[in-house]
């Protein structure tokens, strides 16, 4: 049997597992969304804390990061992971832990939670929080990577319970009983989700407030909150869907009262993630728990009640009852099948999964089919609204599906999800009739990633002309650009067809064929478009790759076709937009 689970930090020490890091508010939060934040930083609304998510915030600068900063300056935060993938079969992604460490570390937000799941397999991204079996060979693996997690950030984390649709042939213990293991051994916290406790106990034909009490609820440190849809299963009986898109249901506010009167006050988070109505909404929603809440330090008489933290950490020697072995090289645990039977629509439910009611478990494995197709279409329809604008939403959908069955992601951050879609467009036969669709496409994404490019000063034109004084100086400087600098070249007119789909004139007016070149670039924290000619996109592509002003010039009017090039002109061009952020003279 393991011990308590905690590694040493690179420095040798222990991580403090603590539960003073992760005190929230004993208030009801909201998930923060992208298209809050200004409102929220005008505002400041009453809220206990704000939630986001780890994935959202893994890109190397730009808005998202300048508005969280600011949030934090008012408002305790809670980062929620939806990608670390604990129960994968296979080892941590290091580079996303870093990644997520480096969050951490920046934001120091009161709580850190992620998921009794998995989303990821032989480098693939599934977006979805894909079902467990809980038997001995699961525990050990999830122990392990609560382990790494915990000793990586070198604090406590939080586990949430899993809203779940079918169940294995090869668990050999119930939810409850695993996730007690889980925590005991680890000494991580529990996220306690109220909505997939009643989710997952509809759809297994068990009882909620049972299983809330088999649950480890001395290690609660958070509780969620969310709504759901009904579906039906093959026989009829309802199936529960954990959607985050609709208002938490009368059932959950009671389940929710019942926790409260076990564990006391606790910090609870309201999440929609889908159909997110206005800020005022959800603000109303909230009130609705932090008077629960009121009510129930009320009830135990005192108007405060610390979080639990009083989970018992194992010894060497401690044993949790015994666990019926599994063999390790079962097929009942393959995650491989698992994943082709999601991505292969043609392909069987997989074989080991049952339903409680003995009911054909297809329809419930097909909610995961759905939620990852779905989830990624939707992703791809956001990010490129003109290309979707361009073909229709049916055919756009339909090539973003195969797509995605094609080339599934490998990224786990969802701003980058759309990075190779538009060379797929370029070799997808049904979208040749419309040529200049895969350069319109990367415009789109070029847009996104010049948003979220790393942060760095631009130099002022004052700068840059006090620099220009000295010509002997000047052409054997070099310039670095902006990290948000994005250039594109084209046979098309992908920015005039971009600009049209803006309202900056009519469409009928632009020959689609006449070739054009596109500068990218963030001023603050817009994204800029500007046409160019083909000498001066020539000649900051040179100063991107490092040439001197001088190579760069040359370069660039050595290229241009039809002397098109134009020093001056790129010159102003450099003098009037922030597209350089250092200055280099040759020694």
């Amino acid at each position: 049997m393991r011990g308590t689970g905690t590694r040493p930090l690179a420095d040798g020490t222990q991580p403090n597992l603590g539960g003073d890091l992760l005190r929230l508010p004993l208030r009801c939060g909201i998930g923060l969304k992208a298209s809050h934040m200004r409102q929220v930083l005008e505002e400041r609304p009453d809220a206990g804390f704000f939630e986001v998510h780890a994935e959202n915030f893994m890109v190397p600068g730009g808005p998202l990061h300048h508005w969280l900063d600011q949030v934090r300056e008012h408002y305790a935060l809670s980062l929620h992971g939806v990608a670390l993938s604990i129960g994968a079969d296979s080892k941590l992604d290091q580079d996303h832990l870093g990644r997520l460490a480096a969050l951490i570390a920046r934001y120091q937000p009161q709580s850190f939670s992620e998921h009794l799941a998995w989303s990821t397999h032989g480098g693939v991204y599934l977006s979805d929080l894909l079902p467990l079996p809980y038997n001995a060979q699961t525990l050990q693996r999830v122990c392990d990577h609560v382990d790494q997690v915990q000793a990586r950030l070198g604090r406590r984390m939080l586990l949430e319970n899993p809203a779940t649709y079918v169940a294995f042939a090869a668990s050999t213990m119930d939810e409850s009983a695993f996730m007690r293991r889980v925590v005991e051994r680890t000494g991580c916290g529990l996220l306690l989700d109220v909505n997939n406790v009643f989710v997952s106990c509809t759809n297994h034909g068990a009882d909620a407030r049972a299983l809330l009490q088999a649950l480890p609820l001395d290690a609660v440190g958070e509780i969620h909150l969310a709504g759901f849809a009904r579906q039906q299963d093959a026989v009829g009986a309802t199936l529960l869907i954990d959607n985050h898109g609709a208002p938490i249901a009368p059932v959950v506010w009671d389940l929710y009262q019942f926790a409260l009167s076990l564990i006391g006050p606790t910090a609870t988070l309201l999440e929609r993630d889908n159909a997110v109505p206005p800020l005022a909404v959800l603000l109303a929603e909230a009130r609705q728990a932090d008077r629960l809440l009121q009510d129930a330090g009320a009830a135990r008489g005192a108007a405060v009640c610390h979080t639990p933290w009083g989970c018992r950490r194992m010894t060497a020697t401690a044993r949790i009852g015994a666990e019926e072995p599994c063999d390790p090289g079962s097929p009942l645990d393959s995650q491989a099948g698992f994943v082709a039977a999601l991505l292969g629509p043609d392909q069987a439910c997989p074989s080991d999964l049952r339903s409680w009611n003995g009911s054909d478990p297809t329809p419930r494995f097909a909610v995961h089919r759905n939620n990852i197709v779905v989830s990624l279409v939707d992703a791809l329809a956001e990010q490129f609204p003109v290309t979707l604008e361009l073909v229709g939403p049916e055919f756009f959908r339909a090539m973003a599906q195969v797509f995605i069955q094609q080339q599934p992601p490998r990224t786990r951050i969802v701003a980058f999800l759309g990075v190779p879609f538009p060379d797929f467009i370029a070799t997808f036969p049904p979208a040749a009739s419309v040529p200049y669709l895969a350069d319109l496409a990367r415009l789109e994404m070029g847009r996104i990633e010049t948003c979220h490019a790393a942060d760095a000063q631009a130099l002022t034109g004052e700068t840059i002309g006090r620099a220009m004084a000295d010509p002997q100086q000047l052409v054997n400087m070099r310039m670095a650009l902006h990290p948000s600098v994005h250039l594109l070249s084209s046979p098309f007119a992908i920015f005039s067809l971009w600009a049209a789909h803006q309202g900056a004139h009519d469409i009928g007016t632009v020959d689609p064929l006449l070739p054009e070149q596109v500068l990218l670039f963030r001023d603050g924290l817009d994204v800029h478009a500007l046409p160019i000619s083909a000498g001066t996109r020539s000649f900051l592509a040179r100063l991107q790759a490092g040439d001197t002003l001088a190579q760069a010039a040359e370069a660039a009017a050595d290229t241009a076709a039809q002397d098109d090039f134009d020093l001056a002109g790129s010159m102003a061009l450099l003098l009037r937009h922030p597209l350089v952020c250092q200055l280099e003279p040759l020694p």
